[in-house]
């Protein structure tokens, strides 16, 4: 374990062991990629609606917790993610009368 203090709070970070190394038990990450490009494009939508906010949520507690870097980071991918949405969104208009 990693003693941080900051701002007179003494925070104890874990190792990253609570983060996990699948998804619904699929470990292999081109999977999930090819899973995910599979998605009917409205649930892609709300996927990168909903992903942003996570990054930003973690990016925050990466700050807080002094983890400057990765809280910067971590802002950076929600930003970047933000970016593409208008794209998905678009991606979902054009193809929206194929999948209903």
């Amino acid at each position: 374990m990693k003693e941080i203090f900051n701002h007179s709070i003494l925070l104890i970070m874990e190792d990253c062991s609570q983060h996990k190394k699948d998804l619904f038990g699929e470990t292999d990450m081109k999977k999930v990629a090819i899973i995910i490009g599979d998605l009917h494009h409205k649930s892609l939508m709300e996927l990168f609606y909903h992903l942003p906010n996570v990054f930003e949520r973690l990016s925050e507690k990466d700050y807080y917790a002094g983890n400057n870097a990765l809280g910067h980071n971590l802002n950076e991918i929600q930003l970047r993610l933000r970016q593409i949405q208008p794209f998905i969104k678009r991606l979902w208009e054009i193809s929206k009368k194929f999948m209903e």
